[in-house]
Formats: C-alpha cells, sequence, structure tokens
C-alpha cells in the first residue's frame, strides 16, 4: 500500500503533502514555460518578485518543519513497531477474539489471517493491505472479516463430502488411484463447481455466479481440521505439509499449535 492510501491523520498530512508538492511542480512548469517577453501586463515584475519573496522565506520553513516531522515519527516509530503486535493481540482479545501464533502474523479465531510487515510497513488481514493501521481500525477490520468468514463457514460433514467429492475429481483427471495425494489448492476449482447452482451450470452469468474465494476455503478446511472430523466413504482424511508451498494453504493447526503450508491432500 502507497502511503497516500494511508487512513487517519496520517493519511491526511501524506495526502496534502502529496497534492502541495503536485500543484508546486505544475507552477514549476508555468513559469519554466511562460513568455514574459510577449506580455503588456503592467505591474508583471513587481508581482513575480513579492512571489519569489514569498516563497523564498518560505520553502526553508517548509524544509525545516518537515525534517523535524520526519526526525519525530523516526524516533517513535521504532518503539511502535516494536509493540504493535503486542497491543494489537491484546486489543483483539479485549474484544474475546481468540488470537493464535505470532504477535507479528496472528491467527484470529482459527480463519482470520494477520500480518504486521515491518519491511514494507503495513498491515494486511487475510492478505488484503488495511488502509488505516491504527490497532483500532484493525481490530474493526479484523472482526468483520471473522463475522463474514463465519457466517459463511459450512458445516463440517457437508465440507467433507465436498472434499472428498472434489478429491476424486482431481484424481480422475489424472487416472490416479484412490489414497494419491494432490495438491490442496487444486480442489478449490473443483468444489466452486460444486457450489454453483443448477440455473448457473445451465446458463452461467456473472449475477449468479456463487464467488468461493481462498479465504473461505481456508476458512472451511481450518474448522474441519479443528472439528477432527475426518471419515467418509469408509475413507479416512489426511493432510501433510508439501515438498513447497506451491499449491499449499498457510493456516493453523491446534495439533501442531503453529502455523504450517498445508501443501497435500488424501483420503486413505
Amino acid at each position: 500500500m502507497t502511503s497516500e492510501k494511508k487512513a487517519g491523520p496520517l493519511g491526511q498530512i501524506i495526502r496534502t503533502s502529496t497534492k502541495i508538492r503536485r500543484e508546486l511542480r505544475k507552477l514549476m512548469d508555468l513559469l519554466s514555460s511562460a513568455d514574459y517577453s510577449s506580455t503588456d501586463e503592467y505591474g508583471i515584475a513587481a508581482a513575480m518578485e513579492s512571489e519569489r519573496a514569498a516563497w523564498t522565506i518560505l520553502l526553508p520553513q517548509a524544509g525545516e518543519v518537515l525534517e523535524n516531522a520526519a526526525r519525530a515519527s523516526a524516533a517513535t516509530e521504532e518503539l511502535t513497531v516494536a509493540r504493535y503486535g503486542g497491543q494489537l493481540r491484546k486489543a483483539l482479545e479485549a474484544e474475546g477474539l481468540e488470537v493464535l501464533g505470532d504477535d507479528m502474523m496472528p491467527v484470529v479465531n482459527g480463519i482470520v489471517h494477520v500480518i504486521v510487515d515491518r519491511q514494507r510497513a503495513e498491515v494486511s488481514v487475510n492478505d488484503v493491505a488495511v488502509a488505516d493501521s491504527r490497532i483500532s481500525a484493525v481490530v474493526d477490520t479484523v472482526k468483520r472479516e471473522a463475522r463474514e468468514l463465519l457466517s459463511r463457514v459450512s458445516p463440517s460433514a457437508s465440507f467433507l463430502g465436498e472434499l472428498r467429492k472434489a478429491y476424486k475429481d482431481e484424481l480422475a483427471t489424472s487416472a490416479k488411484p484412490d489414497g494419491t495425494p494432490v495438491e490442496a489448492l487444486s480442489l478449490v476449482p473443483r468444489i466452486l463447481v460444486q457450489r454453483q447452482s443448477a440455473a448457473f451450470l445451465k446458463d452461467p452469468r456473472a449475477r449468479s455466479f456463487r464467488e468461493y474465494p481462498g479465504t473461505q476455503f481456508r476458512a472451511d478446511l481450518s474448522k474441519l481440521i479443528e472439528s477432527g472430523e475426518r471419515k467418509i466413504d469408509s475413507r479416512e482424511f489426511r493432510y501433510a505439509a508439501g515438498a513447497n508451498t506451491a499449491g499449499a494453504v498457510f493456516l493453523f493447526d491446534r495439533t501442531l499449535g503453529r502455523t504450517f503450508h498445508l501443501g497435500r491432500v488424501w483420503f486413505e
């Protein structure tokens, strides 16, 4: 996220500064391109001299104020970053939310992933950078995301059935035997198709399309694992980390007590 898109008091400062700089560049272009020899307007020299004098005073003052502001923000930035994760966790817990994992990458209620990125100076909630990184605003975003995801989470037995069918369909495309591990994310488009209405499958139109984003798949998968429900069709759902992160789902596993990349799923 660019600094221009930040919300709150900082965002207002950055947007105002950016606007003034753009206007100043326009002014500089006008001053550089003007044909002063063709004007017969009386008093132009005095007016230009007045502007020059005003800018000569203002620019050093602006530079000094900006330098002081930058120095003050730098002095507090390190402390803010060091405390941010812990303060965010406390604020989330104060709202009755369950916070798992590391302070800088907490997982809320097992389904909302927050990342505090120090290098990029931004906070993301379920892979979307927030406009306002103030803790109160992030908490509101997390609460809203958790509420919306939970309202759409499938019952574990129902999702297990969808997962099993998607898995069998995936195996059928490669003629692999039952029990062969497949990439976790390869099942998302197959579940997506399962969730479409008969009307959509007969006549696909945008207005009747049912979305199934990756964050919802992760929430469904997390809640399934959390439920302990495993068996279907005399088979047991299994999962494991992959050799790499390709095709994997990053989630929190309560049995492991940490986040990991769930890369392979199968039924045996």
